[in-house]
């Protein structure tokens, strides 16, 4: 499928013919002598001026043949220019001849740029579209132990012995949601796990986490019964081993 930029220029030196067209038709007719068919061509240099968006375009797209199309849009500028100020000395077979050459090796060069060379705009439903991570909602349970109360009975008697922490949080991944649920349990907020004799350094001091035993399950928008026995069993599970 041609490109717009393809179309849009095509159209563009269609219409330079058709002004010089509009423009020269009564002279054919009036002056059937000194004007013929031919002066209907003579157009390449209006036709180089607006192919200089094209050229643009390729500047900016390859940037190390910069020289070279800069090189080769000027001396179209400089033939074309001599054609339309000192094109009456040429016989009219060679100059209409030179004007079509010019011509039809700019609609062979916009073509092929913008099929070859150009990027291509891609269509609306082409276009990769934004993914938006669907968020989920888990139930977390944290096992931990109460340093400060370790400290309070004496490290003998809390040995091996843990405390758990739950909470409901929403994210991406399971992942997500047991840094999230560490962060709430660790917050010193409302909610978050109140040690024995909280110190003024809060939580962060005061409890240690145990990430081997974290248990976490993803639980439905409307929880169905079944998920939540699912939870129920993992976490009866952690109690008996805690």
């Amino acid at each position: 499928m041609p490109q717009p930029g393809t179309i849009y220029y095509l159209i563009l030196y269609g219409i330079i013919i058709l002004l010089q067209f509009t423009k020269t038709f009564i002279q054919v007719k009036e002056e059937p002598g000194k004007y013929n068919w031919r002066n209907y061509l003579y157009v390449s240099l209006q036709v180089v001026y607006t192919s200089a968006g094209v050229v643009i375009l390729l500047l900016a797209e390859l940037k190390e043949w910069m020289g070279v199309i800069m090189l080769a849009y000027v001396v179209l500028v400089l033939i074309s220019s001599f054609l339309d100020n000192v094109g009456n000395r040429f016989q009219s077979n060679t100059l209409v001849a030179l004007h079509s050459v010019i011509i039809g090796f700019i609609i062979f060069t916009t073509i092929f740029s913008y099929e070859r060379i150009l990027p291509k705009s891609k269509l609306k439903e082409d276009q990769p579209k934004a993914t938006v991570a669907v968020v989920h909602r888990y139930k977390v349970a944290l096992p931990y132990v109460d340093l400060t109360l370790s400290r309070h009975l004496g490290p003998g008697k809390m040995l091996n012995t843990q405390l758990y922490f739950s909470t409901n949080v929403e994210g991406v991944s399971r992942e997500e949601a047991v840094l999230k649920a560490k962060e709430k349990a660790l917050s010193n907020e409302p909610g978050s796990i109140r040690p024995f004799n909280p110190s003024h350094k809060g939580n962060q001091i005061d409890v240690r986490l145990s990430n081997e035993q974290t248990v976490v399950e993803e639980v439905a928008t409307v929880a169905s019964v079944a998920a939540n026995k699912s939870f129920e069993r993992k976490y009866a599970s952690l109690r008996l081993r805690l």
